[in-house]
């Protein structure tokens, strides 16, 4: 058994995580852009202009017959239809218990989750994007206070691969950037200790089209070292 206290990992400052992530979205840019496409192409969006300007001529609707849409929300209701299970089995035989409770503890951190929800969002995801990304996190402000284990359904476009690896679930990338944009304010609400370096944080626009008025916008980064 891995023992955390022992892990000796390398000092990691910002900088270094901002290299990386420039880096890494320097080359996932073009996949980013198929990603938009699929998911506009999905939605509908499958015709150019000059085809919508010659059905517009002969007096038709410039509109496509969508049937892509309606075959994704059929494998959605085939495989998101209901909640996946999990059977957590006994090794030894004074285990059953601990399975047992195990078991109910899955339970509950899926239904806290609204884990139903975030597993139809994946399944979405992959077949329309090709990528789906489930994120387990600690939610310190659950259960009173008390915290507690959840999950969520993060977009692959915030998900930023070391584009070295060649293993299909990125099991030998060197690292994973999860990267999302907010406000300071909402920063400084969820970590007031480190107001300070929040304000004197600079704003990163690299990822928006528009600047928004008023609204100091920063890219929050996060770095998460693979499993080897």
């Amino acid at each position: 058994m891995i023992n955390l206290k022992n892990i000796k990992l390398d000092e990691i400052t910002a900088s270094d995580i901002e290299e990386e992530y420039i880096y890494y979205q320097s080359s996932a840019e073009e996949h980013k852009y198929q990603m938009s496409d699929d998911e506009e192409f999905y939605l509908g969006l499958q015709l150019t202009q000059a085809q919508k300007d010659y059905l517009v001529s002969v007096g038709q609707p410039p509109e496509a017959n969508n049937k892509i849409r309606p075959a994704v929300e059929q494998v959605l209701s085939n495989v998101a239809g209901s909640s996946p299970e999990w059977d957590v089995r006994p090794v030894g035989k004074t285990d059953s218990e601990v399975a047992f409770v195990y078991n109910r503890l899955l339970d509950k951190i899926w239904y806290d989750s609204d884990g139903d929800r975030h597993f139809r969002s994946c399944v979405k995801d992959y077949i329309v994007k090709g990528l789906a990304y489930m994120y387990v996190y600690p939610d310190w402000q659950s259960e009173q206070g008390r915290g507690g284990i959840k999950i969520k359904r993060i977009a692959p476009e915030n998900i930023y691969v070391d584009p070295n690896s060649s293993d299909p679930f990125f099991r030998d990338a060197a690292s994973l950037i999860l990267s999302d944009t907010t406000t300071k304010t909402a920063m400084k609400s969820v970590f007031p200790e480190y107001a300070k370096e929040i304000d004197d944080a600079r704003e990163d626009y690299r990822d928006d089209d528009y600047v928004t008025a008023n609204i100091s916008l920063t890219l929050v980064t996060y770095i998460f070292s693979s499993s080897t």
